[in-house]
């Protein structure tokens, strides 16, 4: 009795595997009134890889916000409108979008 041989099935080569993608610098919204600070943050926060934007005070920061960030650094004594006041109004600018989201606010001071 003869042995068949069996057809050796034909194998797809491996995918070479692809490099991954370099993820996106975390974007940043410094809110700063004092121009001292605000090239100290950004440097520091550039110097960690961040996509830095800077907003003057609270109404520059509210009208950045459709821009859409990461995370949200706020000096809580600013003249005009304070880090208080300010955060409180992103809360209530995110809750009425269609897509509600909470960014990240992390309040500064350098009292």
């Amino acid at each position: 009795m003869a042995a068949h041989a069996t057809p050796e099935r034909a194998h797809a080569p491996e995918p070479e595997p692809q490099p991954a993608a370099e993820p996106a610098a975390p974007t940043v919204l410094l809110v700063e009134g004092n121009e001292v600070s605000q090239e100290v943050g950004r440097a520091l926060l550039e110097s960690m890889g961040c996509e830095v934007y800077v907003a003057d005070g609270g109404h520059e920061a509210l009208q950045r916000l459709p821009q859409g960030f990461g995370l949200i650094l706020l000096d809580l004594q600013m003249p005009g409108m304070d880090g208080y006041t300010t955060a409180r109004e992103i809360r209530r600018w995110e809750a009425a979008q269609a897509t509600p989201r909470r960014t990240p606010l992390v309040a500064l001071t350098a009292d």
